[in-house]
């Protein structure tokens, strides 16, 4: 399986356990920082498809606003109800203050 990463923003524009909302190939993403550890998500819930960014940053994990379930910003997993599948998580590389986001090919 082959990635191609994309830029997708710079690092100082993604706030520490806040939300930065993009689209890009066609994607609704999220990314955030977590002690300095960046992360990009789908910003669909599994459970409702509504969008993530309309919840909040909990340590590793994304809160959905609608049910409140949480999500592994590291795996995409669920780990509380009602939601029982993952969301879509993808690979990012920061290099020189540049971040990009890894798209399978």
């Amino acid at each position: 399986m082959s990635v191609e990463y994309i830029e997708a923003a710079k690092l100082s524009d993604i706030p520490e356990s806040g939300i930065h909302k993009l689209k890009l190939k066609g994607e609704p993403l999220i990314l955030t920082r977590v002690n300095g550890e960046v992360f990009c998500c789908i910003d669909r819930c599994s459970h409702e498809d509504v969008p993530l960014s309309l919840g909040c940053i909990k340590g590793d994990r994304i809160k959905c606003s609608y049910h409140g379930s949480h999500f592994s910003l590291r795996t995409g997993e669920p780990t509380d109800e009602p939601a029982d599948s993952p969301i879509r998580v993808f690979p990012v590389k920061v290099e020189n203050d540049k971040v990009y986001i890894g798209f399978e090919l």
